[in-house]
């Protein structure tokens, strides 16, 4: 069996919406195959993931801080720099 394309799309716009997991559905999980399906899903949400340009979406998040508050807060401040040291890793 395969998924379908809808729910390949469910799985993908998850992760674009910046959801941090994501799960088989009870019919999927108490199937046969319900490993595959993990297979799939796992292989959707690493080409999801892929896709993005974290670095763009951070820059812009960034910026639109500084520019509606001035700057940034303490806390923004070490998040931001956790961020940015998450992206330069890759």
């Amino acid at each position: 069996p395969r998924p379908t394309r809808a729910e390949c799309s469910d799985v993908a716009n998850a992760v674009y919406d910046g959801t941090d997991a994501v799960m088989l559905s009870g019919e999927s999980a108490n199937s046969p195959y319900f490993e595959a399906a993990v297979h799939i899903m796992s292989k959707t949400v690493a080409n999801a993931e892929q896709s993005r340009n974290y670095n763009v979406l951070f820059q812009s998040v960034r910026n639109s801080i500084v520019k509606t508050y001035g700057g940034l807060s303490v806390g923004e401040s070490v998040a931001s720099s956790a961020v940015k040291t998450s992206i330069d890793m890759g």
